[in-house]
């Protein structure tokens, strides 16, 4: 709350450059999804993809956690998952019933 006004002086104009910039570097990061196992390969497709169509960065992730979540649990590989993936995934679950 403190820096607010600081950054309040900040033009809008002059973030679009940076978000750029930042999008281009997030991007170098595909090369290194295993797009051979569909576990991992369609959650962060499903991320990639809901992200810039539904305007959300929140919606997008919560996808992912879902279908990456729920593709452990049906290939069995549930001993992969980390409690806080699994709560985070319920909680996502009940954001997005709660929107609809």
């Amino acid at each position: 709350m403190f820096f607010s006004p600081i950054a309040g002086i900040i033009p809008k104009e002059a973030t679009a450059p940076s978000l750029i910039l930042v999008g281009f570097l997030m991007i170098d990061i595909i090369n290194d999804i295993p797009w051979n196992r569909y576990e991992a390969a369609i959650p962060a497709f499903l991320t990639l993809l809901l992200m810039p169509f539904t305007y959300s960065i929140t919606n997008g992730i919560g996808a992912g956690f879902i279908s990456f979540t729920f593709l452990k649990l049906v290939t069995g590989k549930h001993q992969e998952l980390h409690g806080l993936m699994i709560t985070s995934a319920i909680m996502f679950f009940v954001y997005f019933s709660l929107s609809i």
